[in-house]
């Protein structure tokens, strides 16, 4: 066999179709296919690459595989939602103890986490005079900023008496948190494997296969020929 070059034998259907499988010559007709993009070989697709990694789904819809990708933009911003959805935006957490280790995944959803991580530090947080460190709000605090930096300060008492809470971020408690850690990383880690399949593409496969099998259109990158028993030739 020729390198570059795949062997399919097929025979025809009352449908006028093609059924075939790999293998040696025999059979009513060869065809011979030449592989001129590397759609089956694979590759790498840097242009869908990047731009997988700036939305989700995002590189499959730019090589044509619109169905693909809309799929896998719902999946993951689904599951990143979810977990906004549960346990709010502390859920996404990149400087807080023991939650930036679930950030390293949920980073992989691009720059939309990379978002979501900086609203939660910079209009979300402030700085604790009495610890030293930034933090989210609880009940009875407000957010001021004293010239220099945003820090939590008490609500006057008055305002309590009124029945406000000032600008209270109070973590998901329990599973309610961890649920929604985990999603947001799921998201992430679903992404990570959608990215490497639309800067690796494995040519095609599933429904456009199917399809040629049926007597549907052969892709326009190959070239085709038909050998028949009687030694005549003609293009497909």
């Amino acid at each position: 066999m020729v390198s570059g070059e795949l062997m399919l034998i097929c025979s025809h259907e009352s449908g006028g179709g093609f059924q075939g499988g790999l293998g040696g010559v025999g059979g009513d007709t060869m065809t011979v296919m030449k592989d001129e993009a590397g759609d089956m070989n694979g590759g790498v697709n840097a242009v869908a690459g990047i731009c997988a990694v700036l939305i989700p789904g995002l590189g499959h819809m730019v090589s044509g595989r619109l169905h693909r990708g809309l799929m896998a933009m719902v999946g993951v911003l689904g599951l990143f939602g979810l977990g906004l959805l549960i346990g709010g935006v502390d859920a996404v957490d990149s400087k807080g103890g023991t939650d930036r280790f679930w950030f390293i995944g949920q980073s992989m959803v691009g720059p939309i986490a990379f978002g979501v991580d900086y609203a939660h530090q910079n209009h979300f947080k402030a700085y604790d005079i009495s610890t030293g460190v930034n933090r989210t709000g609880n009940p009875g605090e407000e957010r001021v900023h004293d010239g220099s930096r945003w820090v939590w300060d008490a609500l006057p008492a008055e305002r309590v008496a009124a029945g406000e809470t000032g600008d209270a971020n109070v973590p998901g408690l329990g599973r309610l948190n961890e649920i929604a850690m985990l999603s947001c990383t799921l998201a992430g880690m679903l992404n990570l494997i959608i990215f490497l399949d639309a800067l690796l593409p494995t040519g095609y496969g599933g429904r456009k296969d199917q399809e040629w099998a049926q007597g549907g259109s052969v892709p326009s990158n190959f070239i085709h020929t038909v050998a028949k028993n009687t030694g005549d030739k003609e293009g497909l």
